[in-house]
Protein backbone atom coordinates (compact mmCIF):
# COMPACT_ATOMS: atom_id res chain seq x y z
CA UNK A 1 0.00 0.00 0.00
CA UNK A 2 1.08 3.39 -0.67
CA UNK A 3 -0.41 5.92 2.15
CA UNK A 4 -0.23 9.33 3.03
CA UNK A 5 -0.14 8.79 6.96
CA UNK A 6 0.29 5.95 9.61
CA UNK A 7 -0.50 6.17 12.93
CA UNK A 8 1.19 3.84 15.07
CA UNK A 9 0.18 3.76 18.89
CA UNK A 10 1.31 1.99 22.43
CA UNK A 11 4.94 1.99 21.38
CA UNK A 12 5.86 0.66 24.48
CA UNK A 13 8.04 -2.34 25.62
CA UNK A 14 5.70 -5.14 26.60
CA UNK A 15 3.04 -4.12 24.30
CA UNK A 16 4.79 -3.69 20.72
CA UNK A 17 6.70 -6.05 20.69
CA UNK A 18 4.20 -7.50 23.27
CA UNK A 19 5.86 -9.83 25.96
CA UNK A 20 6.22 -13.29 24.33
CA UNK A 21 5.72 -16.58 26.43
CA UNK A 22 6.61 -20.07 25.57
CA UNK A 23 3.39 -22.26 24.01
CA UNK A 24 2.68 -24.51 26.86
CA UNK A 25 1.15 -26.94 24.65
CA UNK A 26 3.87 -26.60 21.50
CA UNK A 27 6.67 -25.11 22.96
CA UNK A 28 9.46 -23.52 20.28
CA UNK A 29 11.85 -26.72 20.98
CA UNK A 30 9.00 -28.89 19.39
CA UNK A 31 8.00 -25.85 16.56
CA UNK A 32 11.80 -26.18 15.89
CA UNK A 33 11.52 -29.92 15.51
CA UNK A 34 8.82 -29.79 12.69
CA UNK A 35 10.80 -27.56 10.51
CA UNK A 36 10.12 -23.82 8.95
CA UNK A 37 6.57 -24.60 8.11
CA UNK A 38 5.28 -24.42 12.30
CA UNK A 39 6.78 -20.85 13.36
CA UNK A 40 8.04 -19.78 16.65
CA UNK A 41 6.70 -17.98 19.29
CA UNK A 42 10.40 -15.71 18.85
CA UNK A 43 9.93 -15.43 15.17
CA UNK A 44 6.62 -13.78 15.37
CA UNK A 45 8.75 -10.95 17.33
CA UNK A 46 10.62 -10.45 13.99
CA UNK A 47 7.49 -10.63 11.63
CA UNK A 48 6.17 -7.33 14.19
CA UNK A 49 9.07 -5.87 13.12
CA UNK A 50 8.95 -6.06 9.76
CA UNK A 51 5.28 -5.15 9.64
CA UNK A 52 6.30 -1.80 11.22
CA UNK A 53 9.38 -0.85 8.64
CA UNK A 54 7.13 -2.01 5.94
CA UNK A 55 4.59 0.54 7.13
CA UNK A 56 7.30 3.35 8.01
CA UNK A 57 8.55 2.31 4.03
CA UNK A 58 4.90 3.02 2.20
CA UNK A 59 3.63 5.92 4.25
CA UNK A 60 4.59 9.77 3.40
CA UNK A 61 4.40 11.21 7.04
CA UNK A 62 4.42 8.51 9.97
CA UNK A 63 3.56 9.54 13.65
CA UNK A 64 4.36 7.28 16.42
CA UNK A 65 2.61 7.62 20.62
CA UNK A 66 4.47 6.47 23.19
CA UNK A 67 2.66 5.78 26.69
CA UNK A 68 4.62 6.87 29.43
CA UNK A 69 2.20 5.72 32.25
CA UNK A 70 -0.09 3.00 32.76
CA UNK A 71 -2.96 4.43 34.68
CA UNK A 72 -4.21 1.13 36.29
CA UNK A 73 -0.94 -0.38 37.04
CA UNK A 74 0.20 2.84 38.44
CA UNK A 75 3.52 2.45 36.64
CA UNK A 76 5.42 4.05 34.05
CA UNK A 77 6.25 2.50 30.89
CA UNK A 78 9.65 2.20 28.73
CA UNK A 79 10.26 3.16 25.23
CA UNK A 80 9.90 0.38 22.57
CA UNK A 81 12.93 -0.70 21.45
CA UNK A 82 11.91 -0.01 17.91
CA UNK A 83 11.33 3.56 18.76
CA UNK A 84 14.42 3.99 19.69
CA UNK A 85 16.01 2.30 16.82
CA UNK A 86 14.10 5.53 14.84
CA UNK A 87 15.09 7.78 16.90
CA UNK A 88 18.59 7.66 16.58
CA UNK A 89 18.06 6.75 12.87
CA UNK A 90 16.64 10.32 12.39
CA UNK A 91 19.19 11.85 14.86
CA UNK A 92 22.12 9.93 14.94
CA UNK A 93 22.41 8.66 18.61
CA UNK A 94 20.65 6.67 20.13
CA UNK A 95 18.69 8.16 23.25
CA UNK A 96 18.20 6.89 26.83
CA UNK A 97 14.84 5.36 27.83
CA UNK A 98 14.47 7.53 30.65
CA UNK A 99 15.63 11.28 28.56
CA UNK A 100 14.07 10.31 25.39
CA UNK A 101 12.61 13.99 25.59
CA UNK A 102 15.84 15.77 25.91
CA UNK A 103 17.92 13.74 24.08
CA UNK A 104 15.66 13.80 20.88
CA UNK A 105 15.01 16.73 17.36
CA UNK A 106 12.32 18.66 17.24
CA UNK A 107 10.39 16.24 15.40
CA UNK A 108 9.50 14.71 19.45
CA UNK A 109 6.34 16.14 20.91
CA UNK A 110 5.50 15.38 24.55
CA UNK A 111 1.88 15.64 25.82
CA UNK A 112 1.61 15.85 29.24
CA UNK A 113 -1.32 15.12 29.58
CA UNK A 114 -4.77 14.75 28.08
CA UNK A 115 -5.87 18.28 29.57
CA UNK A 116 -2.46 19.73 28.49
CA UNK A 117 -2.69 18.02 24.53
CA UNK A 118 -6.20 19.85 24.59
CA UNK A 119 -5.44 22.86 25.53
CA UNK A 120 -2.52 22.59 22.85
CA UNK A 121 -4.60 21.37 19.59
CA UNK A 122 -4.49 24.20 16.84
CA UNK A 123 -8.82 23.02 16.54
CA UNK A 124 -10.80 20.75 18.46
CA UNK A 125 -11.41 17.68 16.83
CA UNK A 126 -15.19 16.49 17.63
CA UNK A 127 -17.32 18.82 19.21
CA UNK A 128 -17.21 16.99 22.78
CA UNK A 129 -13.39 18.31 22.77
CA UNK A 130 -14.82 21.91 21.63
CA UNK A 131 -17.13 21.54 24.75
CA UNK A 132 -14.11 20.52 27.30
CA UNK A 133 -11.44 23.17 25.76
CA UNK A 134 -14.26 26.46 26.33
CA UNK A 135 -15.19 24.48 29.89
CA UNK A 136 -11.60 24.59 31.02
CA UNK A 137 -11.11 28.09 29.42
CA UNK A 138 -13.58 28.79 31.47
CA UNK A 139 -11.88 27.33 35.30
CA UNK A 140 -8.13 28.83 33.64
CA UNK A 141 -9.82 32.38 33.72
CA UNK A 142 -11.48 31.85 37.38
CA UNK A 143 -15.13 31.87 35.95
CA UNK A 144 -17.68 29.17 37.04
CA UNK A 145 -17.70 26.76 35.02
CA UNK A 146 -22.20 26.28 35.82
CA UNK A 147 -22.61 29.78 34.44
CA UNK A 148 -21.29 28.74 31.36
CA UNK A 149 -24.02 29.12 28.21
CA UNK A 150 -22.59 26.09 26.60
CA UNK A 151 -24.40 23.93 29.40
CA UNK A 152 -27.73 25.14 29.03
CA UNK A 153 -27.40 24.57 25.24
CA UNK A 154 -26.07 21.27 25.90
CA UNK A 155 -28.28 18.94 28.78
CA UNK A 156 -25.96 16.05 28.45
CA UNK A 157 -22.35 18.10 28.86
CA UNK A 158 -24.91 19.89 31.89
CA UNK A 159 -25.35 16.74 33.98
CA UNK A 160 -21.46 15.46 33.32
CA UNK A 161 -20.51 18.79 34.91
CA UNK A 162 -22.92 18.25 37.45
CA UNK A 163 -21.62 13.87 38.39
CA UNK A 164 -18.36 15.31 38.31
CA UNK A 165 -18.85 18.64 41.20
CA UNK A 166 -21.01 15.97 43.55
CA UNK A 167 -19.02 13.07 43.16
CA UNK A 168 -15.88 15.56 44.06
CA UNK A 169 -17.31 17.46 46.25
CA UNK A 170 -18.04 16.45 50.37
CA UNK A 171 -22.15 15.89 49.74
CA UNK A 172 -23.70 12.89 49.57
CA UNK A 173 -25.84 13.34 46.00
CA UNK A 174 -27.47 11.05 44.48
CA UNK A 175 -24.47 10.36 41.87
CA UNK A 176 -23.17 8.33 45.24
CA UNK A 177 -26.44 6.88 46.17
CA UNK A 178 -28.61 10.00 47.72
CA UNK A 179 -32.43 9.30 45.85
CA UNK A 180 -34.17 10.50 48.99
CA UNK A 181 -33.49 14.20 48.74
CA UNK A 182 -32.61 15.47 45.24
CA UNK A 183 -35.01 17.13 43.32
CA UNK A 184 -34.82 15.55 39.78
CA UNK A 185 -34.92 11.56 41.84
CA UNK A 186 -37.88 12.84 44.66
CA UNK A 187 -40.38 10.74 42.17
CA UNK A 188 -38.43 7.92 42.03
CA UNK A 189 -40.32 4.41 43.05
CA UNK A 190 -37.64 2.67 45.36
CA UNK A 191 -39.46 -1.06 46.32
CA UNK A 192 -39.40 -0.56 50.32
CA UNK A 193 -39.83 -3.90 52.12
CA UNK A 194 -42.49 -2.86 53.66
CA UNK A 195 -44.96 -2.60 50.41
CA UNK A 196 -47.71 -4.62 51.02
CA UNK A 197 -46.55 -6.53 47.53
CA UNK A 198 -42.84 -7.07 48.15
CA UNK A 199 -41.43 -9.99 49.93
CA UNK A 200 -37.74 -9.56 51.37
CA UNK A 201 -35.37 -11.91 53.12
CA UNK A 202 -32.93 -12.16 56.30
CA UNK A 203 -30.11 -11.82 53.85
CA UNK A 204 -31.21 -9.37 51.80
CA UNK A 205 -31.91 -6.44 54.29
CA UNK A 206 -28.25 -7.60 55.82
CA UNK A 207 -26.91 -6.68 52.55
CA UNK A 208 -27.91 -3.17 52.98
CA UNK A 209 -26.69 -3.16 56.50
CA UNK A 210 -23.04 -4.50 54.90
CA UNK A 211 -23.18 -1.66 51.79
CA UNK A 212 -26.57 0.17 50.59
CA UNK A 213 -24.41 0.39 47.36
CA UNK A 214 -24.81 -3.53 46.70
CA UNK A 215 -28.23 -3.63 47.63
CA UNK A 216 -28.99 -0.63 45.52
CA UNK A 217 -27.29 -2.57 42.42
CA UNK A 218 -28.44 -6.02 43.14
CA UNK A 219 -31.70 -5.86 44.09
CA UNK A 220 -33.27 -2.41 43.11
CA UNK A 221 -31.48 -2.21 39.43
CA UNK A 222 -31.16 -6.25 39.46
CA UNK A 223 -27.71 -6.37 38.21
CA UNK A 224 -25.40 -9.52 39.29
CA UNK A 225 -21.60 -9.55 38.75
CA UNK A 226 -20.30 -11.55 36.02
CA UNK A 227 -18.22 -14.68 37.33
CA UNK A 228 -15.52 -16.55 35.00
CA UNK A 229 -15.23 -20.34 35.47
CA UNK A 230 -12.47 -20.90 33.91
CA UNK A 231 -10.51 -18.47 36.85
CA UNK A 232 -12.23 -21.42 39.60
CA UNK A 233 -8.73 -23.52 39.92
CA UNK A 234 -10.69 -24.62 43.55
CA UNK A 235 -14.03 -26.01 44.63
CA UNK A 236 -15.87 -22.43 45.87
CA UNK A 237 -16.58 -21.50 49.00
CA UNK A 238 -20.05 -21.31 47.23
CA UNK A 239 -19.89 -24.81 45.99
CA UNK A 240 -18.55 -26.01 49.09
CA UNK A 241 -21.24 -24.64 51.59
CA UNK A 242 -23.90 -25.61 49.01
CA UNK A 243 -22.59 -29.25 48.72
CA UNK A 244 -22.67 -29.84 52.29
CA UNK A 245 -26.04 -27.86 53.25
CA UNK A 246 -27.66 -30.11 50.73
CA UNK A 247 -25.99 -33.40 51.77
CA UNK A 248 -27.37 -32.85 55.49
CA UNK A 249 -30.77 -32.16 54.09
CA UNK A 250 -30.88 -35.13 52.56
CA UNK A 251 -29.69 -37.16 55.06
CA UNK A 252 -31.64 -35.29 57.81
CA UNK A 253 -34.65 -35.19 55.98
CA UNK A 254 -34.58 -38.84 55.09
CA UNK A 255 -34.51 -39.75 59.30
CA UNK A 256 -37.00 -37.56 60.09
CA UNK A 257 -39.48 -39.15 57.45
CA UNK A 258 -38.77 -42.69 58.83
CA UNK A 259 -39.17 -41.60 62.70
CA UNK A 260 -35.90 -42.68 63.66
CA UNK A 261 -34.52 -39.70 64.29
CA UNK A 262 -32.20 -40.12 67.48
CA UNK A 263 -33.39 -38.68 71.37
CA UNK A 264 -31.22 -35.57 72.62
CA UNK A 265 -27.49 -37.20 73.60
CA UNK A 266 -28.26 -40.08 72.24
CA UNK A 267 -25.71 -40.77 69.42
CA UNK A 268 -25.69 -41.53 65.53
CA UNK A 269 -25.71 -45.45 64.44
CA UNK A 270 -23.13 -46.80 62.38
CA UNK A 271 -25.71 -47.36 59.52
CA UNK A 272 -26.63 -43.33 59.79
CA UNK A 273 -22.88 -42.39 59.23
CA UNK A 274 -22.77 -45.01 56.60
CA UNK A 275 -25.44 -43.20 55.03
CA UNK A 276 -24.52 -39.47 55.61
CA UNK A 277 -21.26 -40.54 53.36
CA UNK A 278 -22.69 -42.40 50.62
CA UNK A 279 -24.46 -39.01 50.11
CA UNK A 280 -21.72 -37.02 50.34
CA UNK A 281 -20.03 -39.32 48.21
CA UNK A 282 -23.01 -38.96 45.24
CA UNK A 283 -23.22 -35.02 45.90
CA UNK A 284 -19.44 -35.22 45.03
CA UNK A 285 -19.84 -37.05 41.79
CA UNK A 286 -22.40 -35.10 40.85
CA UNK A 287 -20.28 -31.91 41.42
CA UNK A 288 -17.79 -33.24 39.77
CA UNK A 289 -19.56 -34.41 36.72
CA UNK A 290 -20.99 -30.48 36.20
CA UNK A 291 -17.51 -29.27 36.28
CA UNK A 292 -18.16 -27.52 39.59
CA UNK A 293 -15.13 -28.74 41.42
CA UNK A 294 -11.95 -26.78 39.62
CA UNK A 295 -9.18 -28.88 39.06
CA UNK A 296 -8.27 -32.22 39.99
CA UNK A 297 -4.96 -31.95 41.43
CA UNK A 298 -6.42 -29.80 44.12
CA UNK A 299 -10.06 -31.73 44.15
CA UNK A 300 -8.80 -34.74 45.36
CA UNK A 301 -8.01 -33.10 48.64
CA UNK A 302 -10.68 -30.47 49.06
CA UNK A 303 -13.16 -33.82 48.23
CA UNK A 304 -11.60 -35.46 51.62
CA UNK A 305 -11.70 -32.45 53.34
CA UNK A 306 -15.95 -32.01 53.23
CA UNK A 307 -16.11 -35.45 53.21
CA UNK A 308 -14.15 -35.54 57.07
CA UNK A 309 -16.14 -32.43 57.96
CA UNK A 310 -19.06 -34.18 57.50
CA UNK A 311 -18.16 -36.95 59.52
CA UNK A 312 -17.30 -34.86 62.02
CA UNK A 313 -20.73 -33.25 61.80
CA UNK A 314 -22.00 -36.70 63.45
CA UNK A 315 -19.98 -36.18 66.38
CA UNK A 316 -21.01 -32.32 66.69
CA UNK A 317 -24.54 -32.60 66.17
CA UNK A 318 -24.50 -35.42 68.81
CA UNK A 319 -22.69 -32.93 71.63
CA UNK A 320 -25.35 -30.09 70.41
CA UNK A 321 -28.34 -32.47 70.94
CA UNK A 322 -27.04 -33.13 74.31
CA UNK A 323 -26.17 -30.04 75.91
CA UNK A 324 -29.22 -28.59 74.83
CA UNK A 325 -31.91 -31.46 75.47
CA UNK A 326 -33.31 -31.53 71.98
CA UNK A 327 -33.84 -33.83 68.75
CA UNK A 328 -34.42 -32.11 64.97
CA UNK A 329 -38.13 -31.62 64.01
CA UNK A 330 -37.41 -30.14 60.88
CA UNK A 331 -34.97 -29.59 57.72
CA UNK A 332 -34.81 -26.70 54.98
CA UNK A 333 -38.02 -25.54 56.56
CA UNK A 334 -39.06 -23.07 53.65
CA UNK A 335 -41.79 -20.31 53.86
CA UNK A 336 -42.75 -17.95 50.78
CA UNK A 337 -40.22 -19.34 48.39
CA UNK A 338 -41.51 -19.53 44.73
CA UNK A 339 -43.65 -22.33 44.00
CA UNK A 340 -44.21 -22.88 48.22
CA UNK A 341 -46.80 -24.21 49.56
CA UNK A 342 -46.18 -21.90 52.55
CA UNK A 343 -47.09 -18.24 52.46
CA UNK A 344 -44.40 -15.48 53.25
CA UNK A 345 -44.11 -14.70 57.15
CA UNK A 346 -45.36 -11.38 58.25
CA UNK A 347 -43.67 -9.75 60.73
CA UNK A 348 -44.57 -6.77 62.49
CA UNK A 349 -42.41 -4.16 63.15
CA UNK A 350 -42.11 -2.08 66.48
CA UNK A 351 -43.56 1.03 64.36
CA UNK A 352 -46.54 -0.96 63.31
CA UNK A 353 -45.98 -1.57 59.61
CA UNK A 354 -45.90 -5.07 58.20
CA UNK A 355 -42.73 -6.77 56.20
CA UNK A 356 -43.34 -10.25 54.55
CA UNK A 357 -40.89 -12.82 54.92
CA UNK A 358 -39.29 -15.75 53.11
CA UNK A 359 -36.94 -18.05 53.50
CA UNK A 360 -35.42 -21.12 54.25
CA UNK A 361 -34.62 -22.64 57.72
CA UNK A 362 -31.26 -24.78 57.49
CA UNK A 363 -32.82 -27.46 60.94
CA UNK A 364 -35.17 -26.61 63.33
CA UNK A 365 -34.83 -29.01 66.77
CA UNK A 366 -37.12 -29.37 69.57
CA UNK A 367 -36.62 -30.19 73.41
CA UNK A 368 -39.11 -32.21 75.68
CA UNK A 369 -40.44 -28.49 77.15
CA UNK A 370 -41.25 -27.60 73.31
CA UNK A 371 -39.25 -25.28 73.21
CA UNK A 372 -37.66 -24.09 70.02
CA UNK A 373 -33.61 -24.23 68.53
CA UNK A 374 -33.38 -22.43 65.25
CA UNK A 375 -30.24 -23.36 63.88
CA UNK A 376 -28.74 -21.81 60.66
CA UNK A 377 -25.11 -23.80 59.40
CA UNK A 378 -22.28 -22.43 58.35
CA UNK A 379 -19.26 -23.09 56.38
CA UNK A 380 -16.92 -20.52 56.95
CA UNK A 381 -14.87 -18.95 59.57
CA UNK A 382 -16.75 -18.02 62.62
CA UNK A 383 -14.66 -14.82 63.69
CA UNK A 384 -17.45 -12.26 61.66
CA UNK A 385 -19.83 -13.51 64.75
CA UNK A 386 -17.30 -12.72 67.45
CA UNK A 387 -19.56 -10.00 68.72
CA UNK A 388 -22.73 -11.76 68.46
CA UNK A 389 -24.62 -11.79 71.99
CA UNK A 390 -28.40 -11.71 73.52
CA UNK A 391 -27.02 -7.87 74.59
CA UNK A 392 -25.97 -7.13 70.92
CA UNK A 393 -27.65 -9.96 68.43
CA UNK A 394 -27.83 -8.14 65.33
CA UNK A 395 -24.64 -6.14 65.55
CA UNK A 396 -24.10 -3.47 62.86
CA UNK A 397 -27.28 -4.70 61.09
CA UNK A 398 -25.83 -7.89 60.29
CA UNK A 399 -27.00 -11.77 61.31
CA UNK A 400 -30.32 -11.60 61.41
CA UNK A 401 -31.33 -14.79 60.18
CA UNK A 402 -31.48 -15.83 63.90
CA UNK A 403 -34.30 -13.57 65.49
CA UNK A 404 -36.53 -13.52 62.16
CA UNK A 405 -36.07 -17.33 61.60
CA UNK A 406 -37.05 -18.00 65.10
CA UNK A 407 -40.24 -15.62 65.04
CA UNK A 408 -40.58 -17.47 61.13
CA UNK A 409 -40.69 -20.83 63.18
CA UNK A 410 -43.05 -20.33 65.38
CA UNK A 411 -45.78 -19.24 62.75
CA UNK A 412 -44.62 -22.27 60.49
CA UNK A 413 -44.73 -24.64 62.73
CA UNK A 414 -47.81 -23.20 64.59
CA UNK A 415 -46.14 -22.67 67.92
CA UNK A 416 -46.57 -18.92 68.44
CA UNK A 417 -45.68 -18.74 72.26
CA UNK A 418 -42.98 -21.16 72.51
CA UNK A 419 -39.97 -20.25 73.70
CA UNK A 420 -36.95 -20.06 71.23
CA UNK A 421 -33.15 -20.02 70.28
CA UNK A 422 -31.36 -19.25 67.92
CA UNK A 423 -28.08 -20.61 66.87
CA UNK A 424 -25.22 -20.69 63.94
CA UNK A 425 -23.75 -23.93 63.68
CA UNK A 426 -20.00 -24.10 62.34
CA UNK A 427 -19.95 -27.07 60.95
CA UNK A 428 -16.57 -27.20 59.44
CA UNK A 429 -12.96 -27.47 60.81
CA UNK A 430 -12.01 -24.26 59.38
CA UNK A 431 -15.31 -23.29 61.43
CA UNK A 432 -14.04 -24.94 64.17
CA UNK A 433 -17.38 -26.66 65.44
CA UNK A 434 -18.65 -24.55 67.28
CA UNK A 435 -22.25 -22.55 68.02
CA UNK A 436 -22.87 -18.83 68.45
CA UNK A 437 -26.30 -17.97 69.36
CA UNK A 438 -28.54 -17.25 72.25
CA UNK A 439 -32.18 -17.12 73.58
CA UNK A 440 -34.69 -15.15 71.17
CA UNK A 441 -36.16 -13.02 74.33
CA UNK A 442 -38.70 -10.50 73.89
CA UNK A 443 -36.10 -7.99 74.83
CA UNK A 444 -33.76 -9.57 71.80
CA UNK A 445 -36.89 -9.30 69.38
CA UNK A 446 -37.44 -5.36 70.01
CA UNK A 447 -33.60 -4.88 69.65
CA UNK A 448 -33.31 -6.65 66.38
CA UNK A 449 -36.79 -5.60 64.96
CA UNK A 450 -35.79 -2.09 65.79
CA UNK A 451 -33.08 -2.52 63.92
CA UNK A 452 -34.63 -4.02 60.81
CA UNK A 453 -37.09 -1.18 60.72
CA UNK A 454 -34.33 1.22 60.47
CA UNK A 455 -32.96 -0.64 57.57
CA UNK A 456 -36.68 -0.88 55.76
CA UNK A 457 -36.65 2.90 56.14
CA UNK A 458 -33.16 3.44 54.65
CA UNK A 459 -34.30 1.23 51.69
CA UNK A 460 -37.55 3.10 51.50
CA UNK A 461 -36.23 6.89 51.53
CA UNK A 462 -33.71 5.90 49.34
CA UNK A 463 -30.04 5.76 50.99
CA UNK A 464 -27.66 3.41 48.97
CA UNK A 465 -24.05 5.40 50.46
CA UNK A 466 -21.31 2.79 48.80
CA UNK A 467 -19.53 1.69 51.45
CA UNK A 468 -16.36 -0.40 51.12
CA UNK A 469 -13.48 -1.85 53.44
CA UNK A 470 -10.65 0.07 54.58
CA UNK A 471 -7.94 -0.68 51.64
CA UNK A 472 -5.96 -3.07 52.20
CA UNK A 473 -4.30 -6.57 51.05
CA UNK A 474 -6.74 -9.41 49.66
CA UNK A 475 -6.31 -12.34 47.65
CA UNK A 476 -10.18 -11.24 46.46
CA UNK A 477 -12.17 -8.83 46.68
CA UNK A 478 -14.61 -8.27 49.51
CA UNK A 479 -17.71 -6.90 47.48
CA UNK A 480 -17.49 -7.07 43.74
CA UNK A 481 -20.31 -4.14 43.83
CA UNK A 482 -17.74 -2.09 45.13
CA UNK A 483 -14.90 -3.25 43.46
CA UNK A 484 -15.68 -4.58 40.00
CA UNK A 485 -12.26 -4.38 38.86
CA UNK A 486 -10.43 -5.51 41.18
CA UNK A 487 -7.62 -2.67 41.25
CA UNK A 488 -8.27 -1.52 45.20
CA UNK A 489 -10.47 0.48 46.87
CA UNK A 490 -8.73 3.31 47.58
CA UNK A 491 -10.56 6.09 45.78
CA UNK A 492 -14.01 4.34 46.94
CA UNK A 493 -12.93 4.60 50.86
CA UNK A 494 -11.59 8.09 50.06
CA UNK A 495 -15.04 9.10 49.18
CA UNK A 496 -16.71 7.28 51.56
CA UNK A 497 -14.45 9.03 54.48
CA UNK A 498 -15.91 12.23 52.54
CA UNK A 499 -19.52 11.34 52.60
CA UNK A 500 -19.94 9.85 55.86
CA UNK A 501 -19.52 13.62 57.49
CA UNK A 502 -23.23 14.04 55.49
CA UNK A 503 -26.22 14.14 57.85
CA UNK A 504 -28.14 11.84 55.01
CA UNK A 505 -25.88 9.24 56.07
CA UNK A 506 -26.67 9.27 59.37
CA UNK A 507 -29.59 7.26 58.69
CA UNK A 508 -27.12 4.17 57.26
CA UNK A 509 -24.61 4.82 60.13
CA UNK A 510 -27.32 4.41 62.72
CA UNK A 511 -27.45 0.90 61.56
CA UNK A 512 -23.42 -0.06 60.98
CA UNK A 513 -22.30 2.23 63.63
CA UNK A 514 -19.71 4.80 63.04
CA UNK A 515 -16.58 2.77 62.43
CA UNK A 516 -14.61 0.65 60.32
CA UNK A 517 -15.05 -3.06 62.60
Amino acid sequence: LELDRVVVVGLAEGSFPARRRDDPLLPDRVRAVAGPDLPTRAELVHDEHRALLAVLAASTHTTFTFPRGDLRRRAERAPSRWLLDTCEAADGTRPSAEDLDRETGDWLREVPSFVAGLRASSFPAHAQEYDVRALLDRAEAGQAVTGSSILAERPALARAVALLEGRLSDRFTRFDGNLATDGDLRGAVIPSPADPQEVTSATRLETWAGCPHAYFVRHVLRVDPVEDPEEQYRLSALTRGSMIHAVLDRWLGAILEADADPAPGVDWSEDDRIRLLDLAEAEADRLQARGLVGRSVYWHRDRQVVLHDLMQFSVFDRDQRAAHGTAPVATELSFGMPDDPVPPVTITLPGGRDIRLRGAIDRVDRAHGGSLLVIDYKTGRSDAFAKLSADDPVPGGTHLQLVLYALAARRVLDRPDAPAEGAYWFVTDRGGFTPAGYPVTPEVEQMALTVVERIVDGIGTGVFPLHPARPGWRLFPDCLYCEPDGLGLAHQYADWERHRADPAVAPYLDVCGDDDD
